[in-house]
This record gives C-alpha cells, structure tokens and sequence, in this order.
C-alpha cells in the first residue's frame, strides 16, 4: 500500500494537470476538424520521453530510496514499489488520453472498460494470492492485468482521436 500510495500520488497529481490541458485542446481539436489524432499523438510522445528515463532511475533507486527515506523496515517496499513501475508509468501516460472518452461521447464504453479493468485487476490478485501465495508473483500478475486493461483503453482513445465511432 506504502508502495502503491508513494508513486501513484504524484503520478497522479502531474497526470490530472496534463489532462485537463489536453482535454481543453483535443476537444477544440475535435470541434475544428472531427478527430484530435495531433494533439493525441503529441501528448502522448510527451508523456513517454517523460515517462521512460524516470521510470527507469526509480527503478534502479526506489528500494535504497524507500530506506533512506522511511528506515530500514520499508526497503522491502522500495523492491515492491519496483514491481509497481510498470503499472504506474502506463497509468499515467494513458491516464491523461482518457479524456477522449468525454470528448467522443463514449461514456458507455469508458464503464464497460472499467469492469473489464476491475475484473482483469480481481483474476490477477486471486491467482496471485490465492494459487501462488506469494506477494511479488501477485503483484506481477496484478502489474500485467492492468497493463493489458491500459491498452485495451489506448487502443479505444486512439481510434476515438481519430474520429472513428462505432455505434
């Protein structure tokens, strides 16, 4: 939880902020010309060259940071907050794309995305737990479940970026 709550707070506060500013564009975008493909695309390129050389430093520095900064008894944490990159580093590139859901009128699709999400997220801890009963393996199936859910919602914003509705 430690580990989740340390990189996932400012993950998000950062991605909230790019969101709204994309959100502003890409609906102004899609206003103009029926698709936001360019801002989605530059967004996303940005979010990446943000993304990758900080989730790697974290991922080389998070179990010595997580004991320098909160003692010796929570280095383990630092190891499980490693686990957790992926997932957060997904999370916050996508997270901020997610408008598109609101600006192509999708609703509907977003909370079908969401219960696929929440069902991925339910298999992944219950294999985790309940067949291996081990913390790192569930966090690995729970970091996979998540990305697959990620990318199931990066396809759907990108095709909605670029005016492609289905009924």
């Amino acid at each position: 939880s430690m580990a989740h709550a340390v990189l996932s707070v400012p993950a998000l506060v950062i991605s909230v902020a790019i969101r709204d500013v994309f959100r502003q564009r890409a609906n102004e975008e899609w206003i103009m010309k029926g698709n936001c493909t360019d801002i989605y695309i530059k967004t996303v390129k940005i979010m990446f060259v943000i993304v990758t050389p900080l989730s790697l430093i974290l991922f080389f520095i998070l179990p010595q940071l997580f004991s320098l900064v909160l003692g010796k008894n929570w280095q383990m944490a630092g190891i499980y907050a490693r686990i957790l990159i992926p997932n957060v580093a997904i999370l916050f590139m996508f997270q901020v794309v997610a408008a598109l859901f609101i600006i192509a009128d999708k609703l509907k699709a977003y909370f079908v995305w969401n219960i696929i999400s929440i069902i991925l997220t339910i298999i992944s801890l219950s294999i985790g737990c309940i067949v291996f009963k081990d913390i790192k393996i569930t966090l690995v199936s729970y970091v996979i479940a998540r990305t697959i859910a990620n990318l199931i919602r990066f396809y759907l914003t990108y095709k909605y970026a670029q005016g492609i509705i289905e009924k």
